[in-house]
């Protein structure tokens, strides 16, 4: 009879805690419960939890948080971190399964909090409107993600420090401007749509983005692109030109200054259901100023002057490759030689440019106040080299030699004689 009693105690007992624990957890409702620690007494903390179209928010000023979830899935969470503070792990994800939604287990998240410098609250608008109500958008700034179903993604609370951040599509729309960069420095510097003002805001826009890219190109050199015959173009702070369009297969052409050459510089682009980049690469072209010389004897050195600087060669011809500009040069006088024109300016205007510098004989002529009197020319210098280098000047400078060593030989030879005669007389 007592083992009876026990049975049936124990039986009742069981049935009791099932109750209880149905009352726990209700049928088909699984309990997400994140729990801070190092957080100040009283600070509210933030968790979003996003799976596909749903978006669950939570804040607490407790150390524990929890979410009631529904519907299975896997969801990625966001601790949105208060001032002053950072969440470790500041993501992640949870999975809830048939098994969780029974209402048979707790999912427990452990958020570490450690104090951080001074942070400036940062947060995105978008214009009512522009997407469905209750749709989920969100922004990433440097790698952290914040996601909304309202016309605001944040804050982000930042330390002063310069910052990048995307928007990615939302279904067929896409946002304007869907990534950039942005300085916090004490909060004075932001764009108008991080200020709380709606005005100047995101929009999202529908169609897809087509983005073309420069590369190679200072951010300083304007230029643009053509697009089913809409043309946008940079303001002179971006490396990006973007469109939005339906799907659909469009040409396109990239308009800049001579100065440079695009790579491709027109294309088609075909659109399908999904944004597309195109990085375009530009060269800047070069032009070139050719001084030719003639006049002086083939492999004589001459020296052109560019800007200031020396440009000595033996050929003739001097080439120099330059951007667009004005450009200084003098030509120097050789020995023997003047040039004509002596100096002068080069204007390069997206074309190359020859310049023709003419040399000539240069003569000193009686009455000129040499002191030669007579009125002949003296020779030049470049005259006497040709001269003594040829056979005819060899000849001579040889016979001139032989000349030289005789006229010595004889006055030596005299020089004996009369020594000699001088010696007699004195004897006698």
């Amino acid at each position: 009879m007592l083992a009876l009693v026990l049975v049936l105690t124990m039986v009742i007992g069981s049935v009791a805690m099932i109750t209880a624990a149905d009352n726990a957890y209700a049928a088909g409702t699984t309990t997400v419960s994140f729990h801070e620690t190092g957080l100040a007494t009283g600070t509210n903390w933030i968790v979003e939890l996003v799976s596909g179209p749903t978006f669950i928010e939570k804040s607490s000023a407790t150390t524990y948080l929890n979410v009631s979830i529904t519907v299975n899935g896997s969801y990625s969470f966001s601790v949105i971190n208060p001032d002053g503070y950072s969440g470790s792990p500041s993501t992640g994800t949870v999975s809830i399964t048939d098994w969780d939604a029974n209402g048979t287990a707790i999912i427990s998240e452990s958020i570490t909090f450690t104090p951080t410098a001074k942070t400036y609250p940062v947060t995105f608008y978008t214009g009512t409107g522009n997407l469905t109500a209750g749709q989920v958008w969100s922004v990433t700034v440097n790698g952290i993600t914040q996601s909304s179903n309202t016309n605001t993604v944040g804050p982000f609370n930042l330390e002063n420090g310069t910052y990048s951040f995307t928007i990615p599509d939302v279904g067929h729309y896409y946002a304007t401007p869907f990534k950039g960069a942005f300085t916090v420095a004490g909060n004075t510097s932001l764009p108008k749509w991080m200020k709380g003002t709606l005005q100047n805001n995101i929009t999202f826009s529908y169609g897809y983005t087509v983005s073309f890219e420069a590369s190679k190109l200072p951010l300083y050199v304007p230029w643009s692109v053509t697009l089913n015959g809409v043309t946008n173009s940079t303001t002179g702070s971006s490396a990006y030109v973007d469109f939005s369009i339906k799907n659909g297969n469009y040409s396109y052409s990239i308009n800049i200054a001579p100065d440079w050459t695009a790579s491709p510089s027109s294309g088609t682009l075909d659109v399908s259901g999904n944004p597309v980049n195109q990085t375009i690469t530009f060269t800047e072209v070069l032009y070139k100023i050719i001084f030719v010389e003639t006049g002086l004897p083939s492999g004589t050195a001459w020296i052109i002057n560019i800007n200031g600087v020396p440009y000595p060669t033996t050929n003739g011809t001097v080439i120099l490759t330059e951007h667009n500009g004005s450009y200084s040069y003098s030509a120097e006088s050789m020995p023997g030689y003047t040039a004509s024109p002596a100096s002068g300016t080069v204007a390069l205007g997206y074309n190359d440019v020859t310049v023709h510098i003419i040399y000539s004989t240069s003569t000193v002529k009686s009455g000129s106040g040499n002191g030669t009197g007579g009125g002949f020319s003296l020779p030049t210098l470049t005259t006497l080299t040709t001269f003594f280098h040829s056979e005819t000047g060899i000849v001579t400078i040889a016979l001139v030699a032989i000349i030289i060593i005789g006229l010595v030989v004889v006055a030596e030879t005299r020089g004996h004689e009369n020594k000699g005669n001088h010696s007699k007389h004195k004897t006698a």
